[in-house]
């Protein structure tokens, strides 16, 4: 779709400026009907094709992305790259049987479905024998890719893997639908009186200044809108904001989800038949979020989710705080575990205000919000990766992610917004602005001792000034 959009730039201008052959002609109103008609492009998935309704949100912009200020153009190659790397995933783990993907999305839905439980019972049954060793491999597994054993974060954090025979009811503090807010509501809790105030004040002097009179009635009914308008703007950024940090927390978990697959030995002496199971149920689990039909009206009845993830403030004063996974598959708990892991980092990412706060939280930590998270998450943390030097991937420096992450999540809104529109353009911005921050992380790092004192923790989490 990029290349047809570049070629119709370069047509439009042609057209505008000296004309077209007859030839060129022909060609752009090709381009011109291929846009129109299918702005997804499957040019490289063969017959796959997502679910209609579902092409329909991403290309009419009726999803958070294209309400976050992400151009048409973007969330529409964001959703073709997306739908493409999880058909290349699901049709390694089948095989031979990859043909299944393409045809009709409702019936390979149902093909798939059946695949996936069929498959998922089979898993159960092998399990349900060795509980406590799979719990214990999931938990061991994303303590040591992350460096969690080592100091500080083995007395900060700890990971606990629940393994679980069966989908379960909605996680708590997680809304089936988005809380509704009047303006009036929004205004009350996001207005920065004290702001205007002081712009007030500077205007009456620069009036003064010149000589005119200033008139304070005037003044207030002015700066009174433009305070409403800001408490409204305030609001809707710190929403995008909560969107994006979501999105980057799902598309981790669904990136490092696949650790598993560096546990060959360890799986194969549970039973051999159980990695390609594993592979096999989770590209089809992960794939089914693009075909089923309306799944935001499903995930908003609160039921059937299979996995879940927490953290748990700590219950000793200096204790570690607990991040919780619930999941009935080893692939499904590492997935959790991370997801939880990255929703902790971010944690202090919200307004400080707390009624603030949970208006973002009312607002975006929904059910069907995280069903957009899990559709374009993956294909957004793969950029975001790409960025990041190759080194901070390395056994011993695995951690930065987690404190670059945390980085990030605690920009304003409007500083993560220009960064995530430059990670997903790829320009140099994004990248200088990465590597400047892992240049202050390791300084940072570089300077603390190997022991720290038991209430510095808090401290870490909000370690470096914004700007």
């Amino acid at each position: 779709m990029e290349k047809f959009n570049k070629a119709k730039k370069v047509l439009d201008e042609k057209l505008m400026t000296e004309g077209l052959t007859k030839s060129e002609k022909t060609i752009l109103d090709n381009i011109n009907k291929r846009i129109n008609e299918a702005p997804i492009d499957y040019s490289e998935v063969g017959g796959a094709r997502m679910e209609p309704g579902r092409q329909r949100k991403f290309e009419t912009g009726e999803n958070p992305y294209k309400k976050y200020g992400v151009s048409q153009e973007l969330v529409d190659l964001l959703a073709s790259e997306g739908f493409k790397k999880s058909i290349e995933k699901v049709k390694r783990a089948l095989g031979d049987k990859a043909a299944v993907v393409e045809g009709n999305p409702q019936q390979v839905f149902m093909q798939l479905m059946m695949l996936a439980m069929r498959d998922l019972q089979s898993i159960m049954g092998i399990q349900g024998r060795r509980k406590e060793e799979i719990e214990e491999l999931a938990e061991n597994l994303v303590t040591s890719h992350f460096n969690l054993d080592k100091s500080p974060w083995n007395k900060r954090v700890r990971l606990e893997a629940t393994l679980t025979s069966g989908p379960m009811g909605a996680a708590e503090g997680m809304r089936t639908s988005s809380e509704q807010f009047s303006q009036e509501e929004v205004i009350t809790a996001f207005k920065n009186a004290e702001k205007h105030k002081e712009e007030i004040a500077d205007f009456a002097r620069e009036v003064e200044e010149l000589g005119g009179e200033f008139d304070s009635e005037q003044a207030e009914k002015v700066f009174g809108k433009k305070m409403e308008d800001d408490a409204l703007q305030s609001f809707e950024g710190e929403r995008g904001k909560r969107r994006m940090v979501n999105t980057m927390i799902q598309g981790a978990a669904f990136s490092m989800g696949h650790l598993y697959k560096t546990l060959t030995d360890e799986i194969n002496a549970i039973d051999p038949r159980l990695m390609e199971l594993y592979n096999i149920s989770q590209s089809i689990m992960e794939h089914l979020y693009w075909l089923y039909p309306d799944m935001e009206q499903m995930a908003g009845s609160g039921g059937g989710q299979l996995g879940q993830s927490s953290f748990e403030e700590p219950e000793d004063e200096g204790g570690p705080f607990v991040i919780k996974a619930k999941a009935p598959t080893l692939p499904l708990l590492v997935h959790e575990l991370v997801k939880g892991l990255f929703d902790f980092m971010a944690w202090d990412s919200l307004p400080e205000n707390e009624k603030q706060a949970q208006m973002v939280l009312g607002a975006e930590d929904t059910l069907p919000g995280e069903i957009w998270d899990s559709l374009l998450g993956p294909v957004l943390w793969s950029k975001f990766q790409n960025i990041i030097p190759a080194n901070i991937f390395e056994d011993d420096k695995r951690h930065i992610q987690l404190y670059l992450f945390n980085r990030f999540s605690r920009l304003s809104a409007e500083d993560m917004k220009k960064l995530t529109d430059s990670i997903l353009r790829g320009d140099s911005y994004s990248q200088e602005m990465i590597k400047r921050m892992i240049g202050e992380i390791e300084e940072y790092l570089k300077n603390q001792p190997e022991e720290e004192d038991e209430d510095k923790w808090d401290d870490d989490m909000s370690w470096m000034d914004e700007d």
